[in-house]
């Protein structure tokens, strides 16, 4: 899809200027004393045309950079920002996104590389007492992820699920209680 964002689609409005040129063309060949026909080669073009400009309202076009993978990260930043100060927030794939949406928030984002990383973490800094949550994208697989919070004695309790505009979930939220 990034070829049809990057290279192709600057290239619709030169296409539609090569369109209408030719409509403009095919028009002045039409008979000059039949208004009609050169409206309703006008009302053809705008019919042929409403299914996509439809479609496109809608967002059913999957062009542009929102596809719809990030549905719900507002309402994830909102829970989490509302979290005690201090708290900690473990995400693997949502670096920058996250932190966008957390900039002042008064939480510590943990990024983790593997799900040993993040029971490592917990072993060394869990006792402490201090709220953490796991935020984990739709796309990703959990399991292993889970698996290691509960090899590192904290249970995931599920505070929050997202779904994107097409119903499938795309952020799930863990509260990590120390067992």
């Amino acid at each position: 899809m990034p070829l049809l964002d990057r290279y192709l689609l600057p290239l619709v409005p030169l296409l539609a200027l090569l369109v209408a040129r030719a409509l403009t063309l095919a028009a002045a060949r039409l008979p000059r004393r039949e208004p009609r026909v050169v409206a309703a080669a006008g009302l053809a073009v705008g019919l042929l045309l409403l299914p996509g400009a439809l479609a496109a309202a809608r967002s059913a076009v999957p062009v542009g950079g929102d596809h719809g993978a990030y549905d719900g990260i507002d309402a994830v930043a909102e829970a989490v920002a509302a979290l005690p100060m201090g708290s900690v927030v473990y995400t693997d794939a949502l670096g920058w996104p996250l932190a966008y949406y957390l900039f002042d928030a008064y939480v510590y984002r943990a990024p983790f590389e593997t799900p040993a990383d993040l029971a490592d973490d917990l072993r060394t800094f869990g006792a402490d007492g201090t709220e953490r949550v796991l935020v984990m994208p739709g796309w990703r697989d959990h399991r292993p992820v889970l698996s290691a919070v509960r090899a590192a004695s904290f249970h995931p309790e599920m505070m929050l699920r997202t779904t994107n505009r097409h119903g499938e979930t795309s952020f799930v939220v863990y509260r990590l209680v120390r067992q």
